[in-house]
């Protein structure tokens, strides 16, 4: 299963790539590029340098994601936690079964006055509506609250569950 969000992630990933190629490229390289855009925005021309470059597909893109979350958040990237609009960024996503029910947990992380806070969103698969504990996680690295995260156990996430239904 991938979220939209991750989904959005790999097409901001891409962009940003495109966008480091044409920093690179030589004037005549950018003629070409011009060329074969749709519109001169910046955007449109960084799409037409993703294209042009051998990147991953986002079956493969989503493993190094996932495995090396801590390297995207370190690189400062528009991909890691910090959201362009200060919204909160979904860092890692966990499935479990409560009361026979399939849940995703969801870690959201917001920076801020030099210390990272964390909520946990829940939501059922494919289905609207998704309930959020209050910011119950506060590090000042962001690594460290997706650590914990992690470390919670199913038992924790039923319990954060229960604290958020009506």
């Amino acid at each position: 299963m991938t979220s939209p969000r991750l989904v959005e992630r790999y097409e901001a990933y891409r962009l940003e790539q495109g966008r480091e190629l044409l920093r690179l490229l030589p004037r005549e390289g950018l003629r070409v590029v011009l060329q074969r855009a749709e519109g001169d925005d910046l955007d449109g021309l960084a799409r037409v340098c993703s294209d042009l470059l051998p990147l991953p597909p986002l079956s493969i893109w989503l493993g190094d994601f996932r495995r090396h979350r801590d390297r995207y958040e370190e690189a400062g990237s528009g991909v890691g936690v910090r959201g362009r609009t200060g919204a909160p960024v979904t860092v890692d996503v966990r499935l479990f079964s409560a009361g026979g029910v399939e849940w995703v947990a969801a870690l959201e992380l917001f920076e801020g006055e030099g210390r990272w806070t964390g909520r946990v969103r829940f939501h059922r698969p494919e289905e609207d509506g998704a309930w959020f504990t209050g910011e119950i996680f506060r590090e000042s690295r962001s690594a460290q609250l997706r650590a914990a995260f992690l470390d919670a156990s199913v038992d924790t996430l039923r319990a954060l569950l229960r604290s958020v239904l009506p």
